[in-house]
């Protein structure tokens, strides 16, 4: 009795290549009588075959997968009911060479029954890969420079521009002079400096006067009383334009009868 196989794709999914067109009547089981042992479907793919047996419980269920001209692809043996259940299905890996090739399997029980599928023409080359797709661009990132911590301030510096006006060097009177004139009863005080606000000038203590000094002045002159008989102490003191401590310049002069004399105090 011939029975047709209906070949089927393998249980275990889509395998690596594609099967051929396989010829439906290529699956074929030896006639013979009905028996209790058989295989009632087998079942190629490219990894394996899948055959649906019957069986009773201690005969030994063996086989050979072959490929091309008589190459052995593998084999197996079992036991029903021992290793494998006495009627059920079992999946028998197998290796083949790469490219189109046929395979053929046989099987036998230990009672005697044997029979076979058909060589089936078979060609398991792995589908080639899709075309990978163009990457999709990527935006463009515009690197921003780490930031840089400031540099620490450095300590301010005494200022050298007071309302506009440079100021070479510390603010301070250069120099005091008091001239006495013994024909006459007034003494000439010169003040020399640089930032001057205002000058305040005293005799023995007491003040005589003050002078408003203009922006950009270095020099001032002004005459104050001088008494006969004693030395005099003549004080200037000084304030600036700038924030610098005032300062306070004494000198000393007198009315006498030699010629004119003209002291200086450098400060």
């Amino acid at each position: 009795m011939s029975i047709v196989l209906h070949m089927l794709g393998g249980r275990r999914g889509k395998s690596i290549g594609s099967v051929a067109a396989i010829a439906l009547a290529a699956l074929t089981i030896t006639a013979a009588p009905a028996s209790a042992h058989r295989v009632t479907s087998a079942v190629p793919n490219c990894t394996s075959v899948h055959l649906v047996y019957e069986s009773t419980q201690g005969t030994t269920f063996s086989g050979t997968v072959f490929v091309d001209n008589g190459t052995v692809a593998a084999k197996w043996s079992h036991v029903a009911g021992v290793d494998v259940p006495v009627s059920g299905a079992i999946d028998v890996p197998y290796a083949h060479p790469a490219g189109p090739f046929t395979m053929y399997v046989q099987w036998h029980f230990s009672t005697g029954e044997s029979s076979g599928l058909n060589r089936v023409a078979m060609d398991c080359t792995p589908a080639a890969p899709a075309p990978a797709s163009a990457p999709a661009s990527s935006p463009v990132v515009t690197s921003t420079p780490p930031t840089v911590a400031a540099a620490p301030a450095s300590p301010p510096q005494p200022s050298s521009h007071v309302a506009g006006i440079e100021a070479r060097g510390p603010a301070r009177v250069a120099h005091v002079a008091v001239a006495s004139v013994c024909a006459t009863r007034t003494a000439q005080v010169t003040v020399t400096g640089r930032q001057m606000r205002d000058v305040t000038l005293s005799v023995n203590g007491h003040r005589v006067r003050t002078i408003r000094v203009a922006r950009g002045t270095t020099r001032i002159r002004v005459n104050v009383p001088i008494a006969a008989g004693k030395p005099q102490t003549v004080s200037a003191h000084v304030r600036f334009r700038n924030g610098a401590a005032p300062r306070t310049l004494v000198h000393r002069a007198a009315r006498c009868a030699a010629g004119a004399v003209q002291p200086q105090f450098t400060g």
